[in-house]
């Protein structure tokens, strides 16, 4: 345009500010800015207003509040963006500061920023106060859709359900459209308060469906709730309505394979990946072989891992993790090994549970002692329960009784049931009455309180391999007492390989 010899006016900037915010362009943006005050159109309202709002989408607000001042003249959408720039910067109290001092009537966008602001910094009193200020304001502002997004997105972060109840039926009273925003919203809030019969009814109430932001959340929902045959069973009705699987649609589904064993149904969803030419990313192929781990086919899941183009902490754990539970421990330590070699990446806690589940399951002691140490000496680490629960464990199934009850009295975190289960159970095996009689009296004395039922099992089917009936009368006594019964087990499996055909195993 400016070699054609073309003029831009006060129409061309804004657009250009708005184009540098959504790419993240901070210095081509600073470059536009330069050429305004030299065309001299820094005075502009609009041209003004556009670059608020692109400082501070950029986290520039000292430089969007120096415009700010600067400005000749200032409108409702001057206000908006400062408050909402403040807002997207995390700046609460200068955001709240600014929002007192709109000297004009503030429009529902104002208060729709500041609400979503005390929201995000998870300040749900004061969200709702606003809130509550909003609906007898002088302002004479009604609450939109929007506005109703805010406070549930906050009310679902911290599972308020209560409050997002109250929402919920504000919405119906005050008859606000549901748009896919605000219907996806709602659907997300409902489950994540695991409430998902009443997320499946807005989902069902949601006019076009053809958007998968309201797919995606139910998907979600379902997977999060456990109910993985449900999440399925919606992903196959999304092409009834034309509605195209993104890429949280496909890893939920995958999730959902993976914890049902589905493995034909998952490498169908494998294949889509390949047939619809999306991007391969590092997401997706995590989440591809944990599915195939999950599901038995580890050999796939290898396949998958070695292809992929980059690769994340997330997807060198889940390989590990892989590799572990199929008992190949040495092929997981070898590539911790090469995770460690590339030094792209650094482990993190969730790696060396992976690692010491190896060690663990395929008995490599020595492994586990080097590899628990280097969590803490050459990472900085901090050991958390699943790091313990893992060497108990394997100290326990190699006999080394001794020195995993004084790994258990040297924890640097509260102690938890599966610890000693774990214990109790390497007790058993070894036939070692001394220690098993010690664990009882530490667990009955300083954990009562936090004893599950497999604990409880475990007690008792300790204290009866070596003939202590009355310890085992008490133990069903007190099973009693709290109302703990034992539940048949459960499992998905297919049918000749077809993923229409699962059946509930009890």
């Amino acid at each position: 345009m400016l070699r054609q010899g073309s003029k831009p006016n006060h129409y061309t900037y804004p657009l250009l500010f708005k184009t540098c915010s959504a790419l993240a362009a901070i210095g081509t943006g600073e470059q536009l800015h330069a050429h305004v005050f030299k065309l001299g159109f820094h005075a502009d309202l609009y041209i003004g207003n556009s670059l608020i709002d692109m400082y501070a989408k950029s986290f520039r607000a000292i430089d969007a509040r120096r415009l700010f001042d600067e400005m000749l003249e200032r409108d409702e959408v001057s206000y908006n963006s400062m408050v909402s720039g403040y807002v997207h910067c995390g700046d609460i109290r200068n955001a709240s500061d600014l929002f007192e001092q709109v000297p004009m009537r503030r429009n529902v966008v104002c208060w729709t920023a500041m609400i979503n602001g005390y929201g995000k910094e998870g300040m749900i009193g004061s969200m709702f106060g606003l809130f509550l200020r909003l609906l007898v304001s002088a302002d004479d502002v009604t609450p939109n859709a929007a506005t109703m997004v805010c406070l549930l997105s906050a009310c679902s972060k911290v599972s308020n359900y209560e409050l997002g109840r109250w929402v919920s039926v504000f919405v119906d009273v005050n008859a606000i459209p549901l748009n896919v925003m605000l219907s996806t919203a709602l659907i997300d809030m409902h489950s994540k308060c695991g409430d998902v019969n009443e997320a499946r009814r807005v989902f069902d109430l949601v006019s076009d469906k053809t958007s998968s932001a309201s797919w995606n959340s139910m998907i979600t929902g379902y997977v999060r709730a456990e109910f993985p045959e449900e999440a399925i069973r919606l992903f196959g009705m999304m092409g009834a309505v034309h509605s195209k699987p993104n890429e949280i649609t496909l890893v939920n589904v995958l999730s959902a394979c993976a914890r049902l064993g589905a493995l034909e149904l998952g490498r169908e969803v494998h294949l889509y990946l390949g047939r619809s030419e999306m991007d391969m990313n590092m997401k997706l192929a995590t989440a591809v072989v944990d599915m195939y781990s999950k599901c038995g086919s580890i050999d796939d899941a290898c396949l998958v891992f070695v292809k992929a183009r980059e690769k994340d902490v997330a997807l060198w754990n889940a390989m590990i993790f892989g590799l572990a539970m199929h008992g190949r421990g040495r092929d997981a330590l070898s590539l911790f090994d090469w995770m460690e070699r590339e030094g792209i990446h650094r482990p993190d806690e969730v790696t060396f549970v992976g690692v010491l589940s190896a060690c663990c399951h395929s008995g490599l002691v020595e492994q586990g002692r080097y590899n628990f140490k280097k969590l803490v000496s050459q990472y900085q680490l901090r050991p958390k329960i699943e790091h313990y629960s893992c060497m108990v464990d394997l100290l326990g199934r190699a006999g080394c009784l001794d020195e995993a009850f004084e790994l258990v009295n040297n924890m640097t975190v509260p102690l938890d049931s599966i610890i000693w289960v774990s214990l109790l159970g390497a007790c058993r095996t070894h036939c070692n009455i001394k220690l098993a009689d010690e664990v009882r009296r530490v667990v009955l004395i300083n954990s009562s309180e936090s004893l599950n039922l497999g604990l409880f099992l475990l007690l008792g089917s300790v204290y009866a391999s070596m003939g202590w009936w009355t310890d085992v009368e008490g133990i069903r006594r007190l099973m009693e007492d709290r109302g703990m019964r034992k539940t048949s087990g459960r499992s998905w499996v297919e049918v000749d390989e077809s993923k229409d055909r699962l059946l509930l195993l009890e």
